[in-house]
């Protein structure tokens, strides 16, 4: 039990996770709460997870929800910590209250993390703030406050190595062995222009001036 900032006088429970559970990554669990009493604005809630003790709350784990709406079904973050913690944030998204959770584990799954292809993350992309002065979520969930149509976002892409670009004064059918420089990809969900768009500062910068360079790299990505 814990009180929420802001509000001394509520006092709310999270029911799950549990103080010392330990999760496993890449598996669905639910997140849970109940409040005896609320501040009369309070109308909508979403959850934010931190894997260090609350020091960041790096994924929102939930979209906004309704108030009467407290539990919800979560895929837990693949990742290895034994400090996690729950940030519960309601209010009617002018005026906030707050509830940090116990502290509970997660036990990251090899195998999954073997399966997943490397990731970087794009800090200009990050999703919306836990709290003041934070940074940025990494990943989150977008949805309907009635948990209907959900979205799951990221600011995670996968860096594209584009070999072959060359170098300044060199073109493409010049012969010439090229200079290799790595460009971080659009996303992969990316249209062919918006791919060639992104790429062009690149391709200015390099002195390459067909577009050649670009549909090889897009083919790459296999869309």
């Amino acid at each position: 039990m814990a009180a929420l900032a802001g509000s001394a006088e509520v006092r709310v429970v999270v029911h799950a996770p549990r103080e010392g559970e330990v999760l496993r990554g890449g598996t669905r669990t639910v997140v849970s709460w109940s409040a005896a009493s609320l501040p009369r604005f309070v109308e909508e809630w979403e959850a934010f997870l931190s894997v260090d003790g609350g020091k960041d709350y790096a994924y929102r784990i939930t979209p906004h929800l309704e108030v009467d709406r407290r539990q919800f079904t979560f895929e837990v973050p693949n990742v290895e910590t034994g400090n996690a913690r729950i940030l519960i944030r309601a209010g009617d998204e002018r005026r906030e209250i707050e509830l940090v959770s116990q502290t509970f584990a997660i036990r990251r799954d090899g195998v999954r993390a073997l399966a997943a292809a490397p990731l970087e993350i794009v800090d200009a992309e990050r999703g919306e703030k836990a709290r003041a002065g934070d940074r940025g979520v990494v990943e989150w969930i977008d949805g309907d406050r009635d948990g209907s149509h959900l979205t799951p976002r990221s600011a995670r892409h996968r860096p594209l190595r584009v070999h072959q670009m060359p170098a300044a004064g060199l073109h493409a059918d010049s012969g010439e062995e090229p200079a290799v420089k790595a460009v971080t990809a659009p996303r992969a969900s990316a249209s062919p222009a918006t791919f060639a768009a992104e790429l062009s500062p690149v391709r200015a910068a390099s002195g390459h001036r067909t577009g050649r360079d670009v549909l090889l790299a897009y083919r790459r990505l296999n869309i």
